[in-house]
């Protein structure tokens, strides 16, 4: 997941999803600082997103690393938040269920 690292496509999602623009990016960063800022751009606005839930928000070196577990829960969030649902609750729950929409019921439960 290295085009992840750089924080670049998550900026450009973020401004896609919320329709405002996040100044200040990097487009194509040589060093962990320049990719650390954008990634820091992306998460402050994603932080000031209503719909957003905060639950991996705070994970800065985890997303920066391409950790999969954040990674993957903002994905989820930013799709969640995108289909128009509400935030997901900001406290993990070890029963709780990824957000699927494309998949039946029966299909996440196996």
């Amino acid at each position: 997941m290295p085009r992840l690292a750089d924080g670049v496509f998550l900026c450009w999602l973020v401004q896609r999803l919320s329709g405002a623009p996040i100044t200040g990016v990097s487009k194509k960063p040589c060093h962990e600082a320049a990719m650390r800022g954008n990634l820091q751009r992306a998460l402050q606005a994603m932080r000031t997103m209503p719909a957003m839930s905060p639950r991996w928000l705070v994970y800065e070196e985890s997303l920066l690393h391409c950790e999969r577990a954040a990674v993957t829960g903002v994905l989820e969030d930013l799709h969640r938040l995108a289909d128009g649902l509400p935030a997901a609750p900001s406290v993990l729950h070890p029963n709780s269920q990824p957000y699927l929409p494309y998949l039946s019921a029966s299909q996440t439960s196996q």
